[in-house]
């Protein structure tokens, strides 16, 4: 594992401060992140039910014609529907970048609307003196996904940053910090992630001046996201290099005398609820949760009272294995700290998701966290946002599938038996979230998880960790939905990351309205006041 200590904004006259290097932080072009995405894609087999019988060479001139109809439409319907330039600019070059394999492919067996049939007309006319056989092994990638997405945003008019349309997401976004941070308190991450926790902290008015993350994606998007913060790349609890007092130096050092919080948020996948039981390891768990409360206790005792705050998240289990010592080494006050902490749940603070975590921590209390949302015990909790509440678009897109929806849930229960009837009824009342990556549930005819992972979205999500999340029987959500329903900014940079890095990051990361929430808390106690 490399490991290095980088940071663009170096505190001067910090003796700790030996190791920094810095890099040169450039901001990728919109035609860098579209050819990064089409990297990724992974090459696929050609359909067997797909004949392509005109000219499909990149250098075929009707194929160009094609393209600059579809460049037309794109900008002519995008900007009678709201469609910033910008929006209309990328998409123009995905269309650009497009085999004609691929657009032919996405035309002729895409959505049925006057445009592609427009874009159709003008290619076939042109190719009727010059038709030919294409050679049956042809092959086509998935970036005609990006293409399908951008173009069914460009022809639907989505604006994703207008609050007026999208007020529940950008209402909650947009709240101004509730106490001002007069004694420069300042933030540092550990197992950062992505940075959730850090845009929540940022949120309330603590910045992040540093960040420490082992695997390469989640620091790649933490580097682009707070580029003014120290970064260091290391397995936390190995070697020297891990160690509580060689991580606690390099924190003091770039806290640089400032009033600290620290928060961690040691791996979880040992002790989750999507393993079954008998495959949780809870030591593996508590060793990394243990090595984060000595790293906290070794921290408080560098600053002088007051000037130290700090929270340590993880699942809902590892309360109970704190409070219960179950390893055997967790230190007596995180112990007690355990039996005293309430559940925090981002639907609470007015997520979408419910995102239930355990987080405790020193310097601030549970009577000091605001639950605008919380409403009374139950699974379907009335007060809480919901899926439509924050992307209320899919309703519209709702009565679009309708009837294909309705021809999969009669196959479902006429052919497989896959389903009753009053499950085909509920199903087809609503649009659904599908948590597990399947745009087609059930397509097999298969039971179980496929279905455990079905939600209605006029209630709120229950995670997005695993795979990228589907409007069922539509399509994937995008990256901008995705953001969206994480209380990520819009502007959150992705750069650098293919989709199920992108989804990972933003699924897995502490929700930052519940790390906002924190913040709020520690510089309300420093103002002399509870925030709830």
């Amino acid at each position: 594992m490399p490991s290095g200590y980088f940071t663009s904004d170096p505190h001067k006259g910090s003796p700790r401060l030996t190791k920094l290097e810095l890099p040169e932080i450039e901001k990728p072009s919109m035609r860098d992140i579209i050819d990064n995405e089409l990297s990724h894609v992974e090459v696929l087999e050609k359909p067997p039910d797909v004949d392509v019988d005109v000219e499909t060479s990149d250098n075929d001139p009707c194929c160009v014609e094609a393209k600059n109809k579809c460049i037309e439409i794109a900008r002519t319907v995008g900007a009678t529907r709201g469609n910033s330039e910008e929006r209309i600019e990328n998409a123009v070059r995905v269309m650009q970048q497009m085999a004609c394999d691929e657009l032919r492919q996405f035309l002729e067996s895409g959505p049925n609307n006057k445009y592609s049939q427009q874009v159709l007309q003008v290619w076939d006319e042109c190719s009727k003196e010059n038709l030919r056989e294409t050679s049956p092994d042809m092959g086509f990638t998935t970036s005609s996904d990006v293409f399908e997405v951008v173009w069914d945003i460009i022809q639907k008019g989505y604006d994703f940053d207008n609050p007026d349309i999208y007020s529940v997401y950008h209402d909650l976004m947009n709240q101004k910090p509730k106490f001002e941070n007069v004694d420069d308190v300042v933030a540092a991450s550990l197992f950062s992630g992505g940075g959730g926790a850090d845009l929540g902290l940022e949120m309330a008015g603590i910045p992040t001046v540093m960040g420490v993350e082992a695997e390469d994606a989640p620091l790649t998007a933490f580097k682009q996201n707070f580029p003014k913060a120290a970064t260091m790349q290391t397995m936390l609890g190995e070697g020297d290099e891990g160690s509580v007092e060689t991580i606690a130096d390099h924190i003091e050092g770039v806290a640089d005398g400032r009033p600290l919080h620290v928060h961690g948020s040691p791996p979880c996948v040992h002790s989750s609820n999507a393993l079954p039981a008998d495959q949780r390891d809870y030591e593996a768990t508590m060793g990394l949760q243990d090595w984060q409360y000595r790293l906290v206790d070794a921290l408080q005792s560098r600053f002088k009272e007051g000037d130290f705050t700090s929270s340590v998240e993880n699942v809902p289990a590892v309360k109970k294995l704190t409070s219960s010592n179950i390893s055997g080494n967790t230190p007596p006050r995180w112990q007690q700290l355990a039996g005293k902490a309430k559940p925090m749940r981002a639907a609470d603070m007015g997520g979408a998701q419910e995102r239930n975590r355990f987080i405790t921590g020193t310097g601030w209390d549970d009577k000091d966290i605001e639950r605008p949302k919380k409403g009374p015990k139950g699974a379907f909790r009335s007060g809480w946002n919901s899926v439509l509440d924050y992307l209320p678009h899919f309703e519209e897109e709702e009565k679009e599938i309708r009837g294909h929806k309705k021809e999969r849930l009669d196959e479902l229960l006429n052919v497989h038996g896959t389903i009753n009837q009053q499950k085909h009824n509920e199903i087809m009342s609503k649009p659904h979230l599908h948590t597990d990556e399947a745009t087609n549930p059930g397509s097999q005819g298969g039971k179980g998880r496929t279905w455990n992972a079905l939600r209605p979205m006029d209630i709120h999500t229950a995670s997005m960790t695993g795979n990228r999340p589907t409007h069922a029987w539509n399509r994937p959500l995008t990256n901008e939905e995705i953001l969206m329903l994480g209380n990520f900014p819009l502007d959150y940079d992705l750069s650098g990351l293919n989709n199920q890095q992108a989804q990972k990051i933003v699924g897995n990361a502490v929700n930052p309205l519940a790390a906002r929430s924190i913040g709020n808390a520690v510089l309300g106690r420093r103002a002399g006041r509870r925030v709830a």
